[in-house]
């Protein structure tokens, strides 16, 4: 298991990243959207796990904004 503490965010650190609430990232892990890994108390996200979780995201068709007249 990798150990290193810069390959883990917090819940409250993703809600940061991704502008969530924190409760939106832990109904992620609950719904098994996003894994995480559980340290007696504390929830750890892994940094691959978030990057698996996003890759969707970024390779997803972009959004077409409608534009609006003068």
């Amino acid at each position: 298991m990798d150990t290193n503490t810069n390959n883990f965010y917090t819940v409250e650190e993703v809600a940061s990243l991704l502008k969530v609430h924190p409760n939106t990232v832990r109904g992620w892990i609950r719904q098994g959207k996003l894994n995480a890994i559980k340290i007696n108390t504390l929830t750890r996200i892994r940094k691959a796990d978030l990057e698996i979780f996003m890759k969707p995201f970024k390779e997803g068709p972009a959004i077409k904004r409608k534009e609006t007249a003068p």
